[in-house]
């Protein structure tokens, strides 16, 4: 379990996701089950007209004026709720295991 709210902010150079979602954010990353995945870059929730596929949107088109980032990446609660966030910060500084994980998730419909 990650205590995301013990985080020290120093350890943070960047975080990037809607600013009302931090909390769901930190309940998400407690959740056992909860799982972090890379959108591949023709994942269709790059064009979801909802607040989910713009916030994965901006850290797509982001991603080149933020020395750094990581794009794409999402949450993947148990229910299938998805929270995309990016992040960004000196080479090889870990946030925290969610900051860069190795697996892709792909929608099956």
């Amino acid at each position: 379990m990650i205590d995301a709210d013990k985080i020290n902010p120093v350890d943070i150079a960047g975080f990037f996701t809607y600013w009302r979602w931090v909390n769901n954010f930190v309940t998400a990353i407690n959740t056992p089950g909860t799982t972090a995945a890379v959108l591949p870059g023709n994942s269709p929730v790059f064009k979801w007209e909802n607040l989910t596929g713009t916030v994965a949107y901006e850290t797509l088109i982001y991603r080149n004026g933020i020395r750094g980032l990581d794009w794409g990446i999402v949450l993947v609660e148990p229910n299938g709720t998805i929270i995309p966030y990016g992040s960004g910060g000196i080479a090889g500084l870990a946030l925290f295991n969610f900051s860069a994980p190795q697996q892709s998730y792909n929608l099956s419909s």
